[in-house]
């Protein structure tokens, strides 16, 4: 197994283990005497903030590319899309 993967892996292992950990916790707010549907509330609340990892794009964060026009980092060298070669604006 490459590094690479093992990366990924231990990624997914923190993420399941943060969210299960949240879930401990909202569980302990929400307490066992209140209904089901905040619970329900507080982990959907949950799975949205942790997948929620990018910012959408912006003028100020992303440029079009000159040769294939896909959105890319202000300031990349090449595109990720087409391969171009890019001069970072400053």
């Amino acid at each position: 197994m490459n590094n690479r993967k093992l990366l990924v892996y231990g990624m997914y292992i923190c993420t399941i283990i943060a969210v299960l950990s949240t879930l401990k916790f909202i569980d302990s707010l929400v307490g066992p005497s209140s209904s089901p549907a905040a619970l329900w509330a507080a982990v959907i609340f949950t799975v949205g903030a942790v997948g929620m990892k990018r910012s959408l794009p912006t003028p100020k964060t992303h440029v079009s590319c000159p040769d294939c026009k896909e959105l890319i980092v202000k300031d990349a060298r090449v595109c990720k899309h087409c391969g171009c070669k890019l001069t970072p604006s400053m």
